[in-house]
């Protein structure tokens, strides 16, 4: 997704792949940032939605599902990636371990790495793609 999007546009990316997080690149494809939902609904609720459910993001419930009203839509049109996005995305080059990667997820409480090479976006790992891992051995 590109920074100047706005959220209402990444909520309806994310709701649509059925999604929690992408990365933010730029017109080059270089990486300039990460955007989860826990980011949309943070920015939202600083934004004063008043109608954000009490701790929903942290209760687990998929972000597709969360319940919306026009107060919090209408405050998605105003705000952009570029507000709320992580600046500065943990990332890896494609060699590190899964081992070490799995580390750093626990360490930084993220669900997602993404993986660049020179500066560019070439892959993500997230905790599902760890799951799958897991389940395969």
């Amino acid at each position: 997704i590109s920074a100047s999007s706005s959220l209402a546009e990444a909520q309806e990316l994310f709701q649509n792949k059925r999604i929690s997080g992408a990365p933010v690149v730029d017109a080059d494809g270089s990486l300039v940032g990460v955007l989860s939902q826990t980011d949309i609904i943070r920015e939202a609720a600083t934004e004063g939605a008043p109608d954000i459910p009490s701790g929903f993001y942290f209760a687990g419930g998929p972000y597709w599902e969360m319940p919306t009203s026009d107060a919090f839509t209408a405050s998605l049109d105003k705000l952009t990636v570029q507000q709320a996005m992580s600046k500065e995305p943990i990332t890896c080059p494609k060699d590190e371990p899964v081992a070490a990667l799995a580390a750093r997820m626990r360490e930084n409480h993220i669900h997602r790495i993404l993986v660049t090479e020179k500066g560019k976006l070439c892959g993500i790992v997230t905790t599902f793609d760890m799951l799958r891992m897991l389940e395969s051995h």
